[in-house]
């Protein structure tokens, strides 16, 4: 197999339920540093090299 050339970038969006989430319910911040640690975003061993998250609900995020 082929080293690849060139990077490419991924959008992935996840619904995320209360069934997969931990609970109590998280704040954002905390939700996305559950997911950061859980997914290890950021290590070398890791495709993941970044993760925000929106909240749906929010409307100021939204664009226009």
């Amino acid at each position: 197999m082929t080293e690849p050339t060139k990077e490419y970038g991924a959008r992935i969006r996840v619904k995320l339920t209360e069934d997969i989430l931990p609970g109590p319910v998280l704040s954002k911040a905390e939700l996305e540093a559950h997911l950061n640690e859980a997914l290890g975003v950021g290590s070398p061993e890791s495709p993941i090299v970044s993760l925000t998250v929106s909240d749906p609900s929010d409307t100021r995020s939204r664009r226009r």
